[in-house]
């Protein structure tokens, strides 16, 4: 994860923080909750959401990397295979 992409999220942190603010009353009006909140607990709320869905989707974006270095393994087993069963004078390495 580069710096960069780190310096993207921080926009997406604060309309975040500001779509939670503006969506509250909808929010909290389904969950029976009468309190309101100003934007400085929005912020709050949404990086204790961040906090605890970043490493759930670390784990995620691994497991899928692992999925495709495996995928792409045996696809590269399926076409060297046949090439280490010719003869050796035919061989290609």
């Amino acid at each position: 994860m580069g710096y960069f992409r780190i310096l993207s999220a921080i926009p997406g942190f604060f309309l975040s923080s500001l779509f939670l603010m503006l969506l509250w009353d909808v929010i909290a009006s389904r969950m029976g909750i009468a309190a309101d909140i100003n934007y400085v607990t929005s912020m709050l709320i949404t990086i204790t959401l961040w906090i605890a869905v970043a490493p759930l989707a670390i784990t995620v974006e691994i497991e899928q990397i692992k999925s495709i270095a495996t995928k792409t393994k045996a696809i590269n087993n399926l076409f060297i295979f046949p090439l280490l069963c010719l003869e050796p004078q035919y061989r290609l390495f």
